[in-house]
């Protein structure tokens, strides 16, 4: 607080600075103090103070902070030091409002002109993350020149084989330049030195492709950081001529490998940002050779694909002209072509391989299906050609929508059938983009109605951004005729006229455009006009066909969604009675959709009017909802449950103070909730796992001398046992020499068990429940130890109880409310001394006659019946998942009494 509040004020201006320059630099001349001591506990929390120490400061004080960043790097390289992260968080700081020249004069990673410091490697990451408002000059002069050290040296281990040497210094050059896009966030100095890397940036475009990556993102940074500076941006720009043919071969290289075509996705993102400070004779000149070299790459199908790619960003920067140019030659033609029909084409394969040979047969299949993946191809990129014009805001484009919209609109409206799969999306964002461009738009406009047409089959596409950009045009068209009188309903017309469709498909897609345009225009449409289309898509919910009736549920699931609870309860009838007559194969493939209906109704409405609605011969959707209810029951008493239990922890835990007003009130309050910490603290250790790497540590205080921590002597008093716990132990210690080990009752006497004696050469502790004490209250009874028995094997279902009462033929609440064998004392007398009722349950010993006296368990007693015991029952057992371990358990016990029955006969 003090160096936030105070310190970074003073550093704020140079009068101010000079003023307390004296006291800022025993500030961090005393912080610094800190690190000395090399057993602090505290180095955490003064290497963090380090931290904030770098934060606020700058050029200044950049001499004052060196000695801070030469001491942490030492203490960072000393022997057994683990606080790393911290370290590397602090320099970082160093890095960013000092800069990485401080940073790397102070820890330079050199040792020499010859070698590099491998243990300082560290810094290239923090360095990497960090950089930022640096110089580029630093870079040319310092990290280039290691980094070609780097490779240079990397290539001498490689002839010498010298294999991992080479792979670390390999690695320790890809880590600098990779601090290249760094250095590029806001240089200072773009103007002055981009001269002095530029060549070294193209060289390594052209020869080094595990680099091209890195210089990449550094240009693209360059550009966007110098879009406010027109100096910068000049500068950049007159290098356009060298980086874009270098970029644009890169693109146009097919790609080997997942590495590759990440390069050539980069170049192309590249080339977008550059044509943007480029000049306007080099984009032209781009742009023609581009179109040259399309009309010489028919076959190759690649090439192609890649000419289209980069005259989609090229055409941005194009006159008007030339996009119409452009426009006429290609794109229409494209858009327009019709792909061939599969069966025209199996009919004449048919025809041919009555006249051809077999491998003809192979080629001539091989060329249709090249033929169809280049047609499909070109479809797509014709239409995203088309939509970077529409998206696009300047005026060339505009100039040319605007000179061509009427042969636009008429290749829009033409047929579906005419576009390939992997275009619709491209096609759709394109009408959208036409219809919003409009203006004067109305309900029998031609656009709108095969707008509407096309955009409901496509939310049946099996492509996600297909159906989405459906759905948006859908919307598109909603928010043009809402504005309109009788829009809305002219909308909603348009969007039901495909129910009347004869095949499922176009009807299921209907029914979601339908429940897309009431989650948007649920308000615009009036309520009459909501309830008409729950009417008719009511009517569909009878249908036979599952698609259907799926996408029914959907319009369900929507139109309770988006209506207010009155209006929603007037259509509940209607929408039960439907639910009941659907059929069966329906209602089984929409189980789900009408449980998630009920359970959202069950919580809107009750349970009882629900149930009401429901018509009394459809038994299945009754129990549907009675299991329903049973379990929102279930899980709203546990919610009460537990709130209950945490209202009860807090009025326990937090019990109701007066206001403290004196300072010993102050001191008793902090006390006992240190204490209730504490007792915390206790209960939960043995739930709670031990943090790996954390050292936990006390201070030896005394209250008359304070500690401290700058002093070498201060280890002495820290130490790694609470001394709260040292000293329970040692009472605890004092009590067990008081009473022998052995509980005490109220009155006195020791309690004793069984288990202090033990068996004859047994030492495993026998399961015996605990012991009551006689006291006068007899109604209260210590909780019985529900401790795991060692004479079950893991896994078994049987309880402690269970075990005494195969043990004793007593239940374990029975046994451990009696006196033990082993305790031969008998109440008698007068008062606390008078005989009470659960003395005389000591003589009765059912069970006892059976009990081993050289052994653990029950014997077989001569002319006596056999021991047995008791089968536990539970619910648990009723389990259909469990049935398996169940059923085993019992085969078992069932297994091995006939088979003694059968011993018996023999």
């Amino acid at each position: 607080a003090v160096l936030l509040d105070c310190v970074k004020l003073a550093l704020e201006s140079d009068e101010t600075y000079i003023k307390h320059k004296v006291h800022i630099d025993a500030i961090f001349k005393s912080i610094g103090t800190g690190l000395d001591n090399p057993f602090n506990q505290a180095i955490r929390h003064v290497i963090l103070t380090i931290a904030v120490c770098f934060e606020i400061g700058n050029d200044k004080v950049a001499n004052s902070l060196g000695p801070l960043l030469k001491k942490l790097n030492d203490r960072r390289e000393s022997h057994n030091f683990d606080n790393d992260k911290e370290v590397e968080y602090a320099t970082g700081c160093a890095i960013k409002a000092l800069g990485p020249e401080f940073v790397l004069r102070i820890i330079p990673l050199r040792d020499g002109p010859e070698t590099i410091n491998l243990e300082r490697s560290w810094l290239l990451p923090v360095l990497k993350e960090k950089i930022t408002n640096s110089n580029l000059k630093f870079f040319a002069t310092e990290i280039l020149e290691m980094a070609t050290f780097c490779r240079k040296k990397s290539r001498e281990l490689t002839q010498m084989k010298d294999v991992p040497g080479s792979h670390t210094y390999e690695l320790l050059c890809n880590q600098f330049w990779a601090l290249l896009p760094s250095f590029c966030n806001s240089p200072k100095d773009i103007k002055d030195n981009f001269k002095s890397v530029a060549r070294v940036l193209g060289s390594v475009l052209k020869d080094n492709p595990e680099f091209r990556l890195s210089v990449m993102q550094a240009l693209r940074k360059l550009i966007s950081c110098s879009e406010d500076n027109e100096g910068d941006s000049q500068e950049l720009g007159r290098f356009a001529k060298n980086y874009l043919p270098i970029l644009l071969n890169i693109y146009m290289s097919p790609a080997k490998g997942s590495s590759a075509e990440g390069q050539r996705l980069a170049a192309l993102e590249t080339i977008q940002v550059y044509l943007t400070i480029s000049e306007q004779s080099l984009r032209e000149e781009l742009f023609t050779n581009a179109l040259q070299q399309l009309e010489t790459s028919k076959d190759n199908q690649f090439q192609r694909e890649s000419i289209l790619d980069i005259i989609r960003a090229l055409v941005l920067y194009q006159s008007s002209e030339r996009i119409a140019k452009l426009f006429e030659d290609w794109v229409y033609p494209l858009c327009e072509t019709v792909l061939e029909d599969p069966k025209k084409h199996k009919k004449a394969k048919k025809d041919i391989s009555e006249q051809d040979t077999e491998g003809d047969n192979k080629k001539t299949e091989l060329k249709y299906r090249e033929k169809v993946k280049i047609l499909e191809m070109e479809h797509k990129k014709a239409y995203r050609i088309l939509e970077e014009i529409f998206k696009s805001d300047k005026e060339c484009c505009k100039q040319f929508l605007k000179d061509n919209y009427k042969k636009i609109k008429k290749l829009l409206m033409s047929s579906l059938n005419k576009v390939a799969d992997s275009s619709k999306a491209a096609r759709l964002r394109c009408i959208e983009h036409l219809i919003n461009s409009t203006p004067f738009l109305n309900a029998e406009s031609k656009l709108l109605k095969s707008a509407i047409a096309e955009s409901v089959i496509c939310t049946k596409d099996i492509n996600s951004k297909c159906r989405q950009c459906a759905f948006n045009l859908i919307n598109s068209v909603g928010n043009v005729l809402k504005s309109q009188e009788g829009g809305m309903q002219a909308f909603v017309d348009m969007l039901t006229s495909g129910l009347t469709a004869p095949l499922p498909r176009i009807i299921s897609a209907t029914l979601r455009a339908i429940a897309s345009a009431l989650f948007n225009f649920s308000e615009d449409m009036g309520l009459s006009t909501v309830q008409s289309l729950l009417e008719t898509v009511v009517e569909h919910m009878t249908n036979s066909n599952r698609e259907v009736v799926a996408a029914c549920m959907s319009f369900l699931k929507v139109y309770t969604k988006v209506l207010p609870t009155d209006v929603l309860a007037g259509s509940l009838p209607l929408i039960f009675k439907t639910l009941s007559a659907m059929p069966e194969d329906c209602k089984r493939h929409s189980r789900l959709e009408i449980g998630y209906f009920l359970t959202k109704m069950l919580r809107k409405f009750g349970a009882d009017t629900v149930e009401k609605l429901i018509p009394q011969t459809d038994d299945v959707m009754l129990r549907r909802l009675r299991n329903i209810r049973k379990m929102d029951n279930r899980k709203k008493r546990q919610k009460d449950g537990q709130r209950d239990q945490s209202d009860g922890d807090s009025d326990t835990d937090m019990p109701i103070k007066g206001t403290s007003k004196t300072l010993e009130d102050i001191l008793k309050d902090s006390d006992s909730e240190m204490e209730f910490l504490d007792d915390e603290e206790e209960r939960s250790k043995p739930k709670a796992k031990k943090a790996k790497g954390k050292n936990q540590a006390w201070i030896e205080d005394d209250p008359e001398n304070i500690v401290d921590l700058a002093d070498v002597s201060a280890s002495r008093k820290i130490t790694a046992t609470d001394p709260s716990r040292k000293q329970k132990a040692t009472e605890v210690k004092a009590q067990k020499k008081k009473d022998g080990g052995f509980k005490t009752a109220p009155d006195g006497r020791l309690i004793i068990t069984d288990d202090a004696f033990g068996d004859d050469g047994d030492d495993e502790p026998r399961p015996s429940g605990d012991i009551d004490t006689d006291t006068d209250d007899t109604d209260a009874e210590e909780e019985v130890d529900k401790k795991p028995s060692k004479l079950l094997k893991p896994g078994a279902k049987r309880r402690y109880d269970d075990i005494l009462s195969v043990k004793s033929g007593k239940s374990g609440r029975s046994r451990a409310s009696t006196v033990t064998v082993g305790s031969k004392y008998r109440a008698g007398g007068k008062g606390i001394h008078r005989p009470l009722g659960s003395a005389a349950s000591v003589a009765s010993g059912a069970g006892t006659e059976y009990k081993s006296k050289k052994a653990k368990g029950d014997i077989k007693k001569q002319g006596k019946h056999d021991p047995y015991a008791y089968l536990p029952l539970s619910r648990k057992n009723l389990n259909k998942r469990k049935k398996a371990v169940t059923s085993k358990q019992f085969k078992g016990i069932v297994k091995s009494k006939t088979k003694g029955g059968r011993i018996k006969k023999k």
